[in-house]
Parts: C-alpha cells; sequence; structure tokens
C-alpha cells in the first residue's frame, strides 16, 4: 500500500527540537504545511542558553566521500548555511538577542593535523580526486604552494598551528567551506524563523515531555496509524502525521534507536585565553578554524579544538572509544596537554594552564535514518548519531529530503533506509535520478 500524502492543513508533530527535527519543521512550512507543532522535553532556555552548553560551538566540514550524493549534500548545506547568515545581516530574521552584526556560521575552515613530515597518501588523494572532479580549492594542502597561495589570498590561516615559524613540519588539509557553527546563535536564529512561519512549540517538562503514542488498531493489511500522543502532564495530543526526531526510543516501536552500540566519549578541556595580548586574536575566530588530529596507534581516538569564544575559552577534546585506556579522563587530559606542548607551545609559555571541562557518557550511536516506520502509515523517523557534528552542517537543509519521504518518496540516500532487526539492512531502496534540491 503506497503512503499517503499528508494534507496540507493536517496537524503534523514533530517530537524533538533536534537539528533534523527543526529542519523538517522548516521545509515543510516551506511547502506549504500550515499546523506544525514541536514539542521536546527540554526548555527553550535549555535550547537557546549558551550557559547551558557545554560547548558553545560545532564544527562543520566538506564530507568528500566518494559518492556524489554525499558531497552533494554537502554543498547543499553549506549554501544555506550561507544564505542564512546573509539573511540575519541583513535584517530579514534576527530574533531578540541577536543583531545584524552576529554570525550563525563562521566559515574559517575546517583544519586537518597530521604528525610527520608529509600529509598520509589516502589524504592527498582525496584532494587531487576532488580536482579531478571540477572541485579544486574546496581542500588545501599545505604541501602544495599553489593551494598556500589560494589559501592566502581567501584570507584563511593554512598555518593555524604557526608550524613554519616554529622550523617544524606543516602537514595538514584545509577544508575552505568548513568552519564554527555559534550553536546559541543558530538555535535562537531557527526558533524565532520557525515561529514567524506559524509553527508552534510545546516545550519543557512536563507539557513538552512524550511519553506514549497512541495507535488505531491494525488494518485489513496489517498497518495501522498513529492517531495522538501523550505527553508527561497528561494531555493527549491528536495528530495526522508525526515525525519522531528524538535520540530517545520511540514509545512501544523497536526502532535503530535502539541500538546497542555505544557511540565515542569525549573529554573536553579549556585554556582560559586573557583578553589583552596576541593570544587573543591569534585564537579568534577570524584567525583560527575548527580542527581535528588523528592520534596514531590510538584506535581511532582524534583530537579536535574550536577557535576561542566570546569569553575566551579555548576548548580542546579527545574523542575515543569506550574501550582504549585513551578514552579514561585522567589518560585524556594527559594527552591533551601532550598535544598543546608539541602544537600550542605559545599556551605554556604564557602560563596558562589547562582546565577539565566534561566528560560525555557514552551515548548510542545509531544510524542515519530517514524513512517511514514499518506497518505504521503515519510515522517518520529522522535520526543521526553517527558522525559527530554531521546534524549541524545539514541542519538548513535535510528538512526536504525529509519532506520528500513523508509525501511518499523514497529516502535519498539507499542507507537513510529503515533498518531491519534481522539483517540490519536498508528494507527501502531510493528513486532514480539522485538528490533531489532542497527547497528552502
Amino acid at each position: 500500500m503506497a503512503p499517503r500524502k499528508p494534507d496540507k492543513d493536517g496537524k503534523i508533530v514533530i517530537i524533538g527540537a533536534s537539528p533534523f527535527g527543526l529542519s523538517t519543521a522548516l521545509h515543510l512550512a516551506a511547502r506549504g504545511y500550515k499546523d506544525i507543532t514541536i514539542f521536546d522535553k527540554r526548555s527553550q532556555s535549555d535550547l537557546t542558553d549558551l550557559s547551558k552548553q557545554t560547548i558553545p560551538y560545532a564544527a562543520i566540514h566538506y564530507r568528500s566521500a566518494d559518492k556524489t550524493l554525499h558531497r552533494n549534500l554537502s554543498v547543499e548545506a553549506f549554501t544555506a548555511w550561507n544564505a542564512w547568515n546573509k539573511e540575519l545581516w541583513g535584517g530579514e530574521t534576527v530574533p531578540p538577542g541577536l543583531s545584524p552584526e552576529d554570525r550563525l556560521f563562521i566559515n574559517n575552515g575546517y583544519f586537518y593535523l597530521f604528525e610527520g613530515d608529509a600529509i598520509p597518501d589516502a589524504d592527498v588523494a582525496r584532494v587531487r580526486a576532488l580536482e579531478q572532479k571540477g572541485l579544486g580549492g574546496v581542500q588545501l594542502l599545505t604541501t602544495d604552494l599553489g593551494h598556500v597561495s589560494s589559501a592566502n589570498s581567501r584570507m584563511f590561516h593554512i598555518d593555524p598551528f604557526r608550524r613554519e615559524e616554529r622550523d617544524k613540519a606543516d602537514s595538514g588539509v584545509l577544508d575552505s567551506l568548513g568552519g564554527t557553527v555559534l550553536i546559541e546563535n543558530v538555535y535562537r536564529f531557527v526558533i524565532h524563523k520557525a515561529r514567524t512561519l506559524g509553527i508552534k512549540f510545546i516545550l519543557g517538562p512536563p507539557e513538552g515531555a512524550v511519553e506514549k503514542i497512541e495507535h488505531t488498531g491494525r488494518g485489513t493489511d496489517g498497518v495501522r496509524d498513529v492517531k495522538g500522543l501523550r505527553t508527561r502532564d497528561g494531555k493527549t495530543h491528536d495528530l495526522d502525521n508525526a515525525v519522531w526526531a528524538s535520540e530517545d526510543s520511540i514509545p512501544n516501536i523497536t526502532s535503530p534507536l535502539d541500538t546497542t552500540a555505544t557511540r565515542s566519549i569525549e573529554t573536553t578541556a579549556v585554556v582560559r585565553i586573557p583578553t589583552d595580548g596576541e593570544l587573543w586574536e591569534q585564537f579568534s575566530p577570524d584567525n583560527f578554524p575548527s580542527w581535528e588530529h588523528k592520534l596514531r596507534n590510538e584506535q581511532g581516538a582524534v583530537l579536535f579544538g574550536f577557535p576561542r569564544d566570546e569569553a575566551g575559552h579555548l576548548i580542546i577534546g579527545i574523542r575515543a572509544t569506550a574501550g582504549p585506556n585513551i578514552a579514561r579522563e585522567d589518560a585524556a587530559t594527559d594527552r591533551i596537554k601532550i598535544f598543546i606542548a608539541e602544537f600550542l607551545p605559545e599556551l605554556k609559555v604564557a602560563g596558562l594552564g589547562l582546565e577539565k571541562l566534561s566528560t560525555s557518557s557514552p551515548g548510542k550511536a545509531y544510524p542515519r535514518t530517514i524513512d517511514r516506520v514499518p506497518g505504521v502509515n503515519n510515522l517518520l523517523l529522522v535520526a543521526d548519531a553517527s558522525i559527530p557534528g554531521e546534524e549541524f552542517l545539514l541542519l538548513p537543509s535535510i528538512g526536504g529530503h525529509v519532506v520528500d519521504v513523508l509525501e511518499g518518496g523514497a529516502p535519498a540516500v539507499e542507507a537513510w533506509g529503515w533498518k531491519s532487526g534481522s539483517s540490519g539492512k536498508p528494507t527501502t531502496k531510493p528513486e532514480p535520478g539522485g538528490l533531489p534540491k532542497a527547497k528552502l
């Protein structure tokens, strides 16, 4: 039985004010859907108050996967980020607490820092492959004089760790499309934009906490409908279509959200940069990129960091699977100190110490899914916890692809299809024709 296309005047409920949930709401409104409500157990201040964010930034960068579809997703997303910046700067959408002088996304680059005297062959090959596909200039090699010249002419800092000044090998790749998302600003902007489009929000416990989904009985075809949801305050909300965009498990339905795979543990620390002196400018968002540094012989552990924020916090973290010793808090902090001594010695020279910020508990790692829930006519799952930061990269654009599925299409990427419990393989296949363009 073919899925029913939602009525433009029908009640559409989105559970979860996640990046994917918010994006879905915006794209639904852009296509003319009039009755959209987002539920979330978090309050608006939980989403928009910087003091409640452990890390104020999200790093985003170009996904140079082998498949054209994945590359197109990245380009589509960055185009949308730049459009949102212009919307803010032009005064078209200016939420309370922001001004047209603020930014949502800073295109200060994303830097892959390597050890040793040479960039790994695989990374060089990836950049050369992009050049052959007409995408030269997207990722720049620090060892290519032409690329260095291109970076300088475009006001990128291709040696952000000042390796050459110290007579050290400068081995890295600068992603010129990438940069830094200001999480607080983005949530303020998106929620305000959504409300101006008529999207409603029910936030915070207990009224925004969804505890039960109510179904109709199964029809002769064995398929049922969601007819409403019950929140923690005891109220029932009827609906015509539902989109589950929360990382919480769907009540009474086994889904990819129930995977037993664990996400990496992140340990973060902070160096407080004084407002006076050269370090303030050196590590500002306009002069210093978001970055990552893969650790050799550490089972996939990655160091990562951001420019300093307005309070002078320079955050450096380490992401590792739960097994290796480096995932322990003390070992992770020691490894960050070793990194600073080698790549950021000016911090030690200035007498700036390292302060522990946080250690995350290992959450669930579930695959990106944008598909209908099998056996339910009007329930869609939108989930992603596979690649850190990826959900923010796609925030402005991914909702268009969600709406495509809601309107009866197949997932644009086969791997986004529902994963069956037995095989773990997608149970749907995409329509031919490649990736549709987001419509926002």
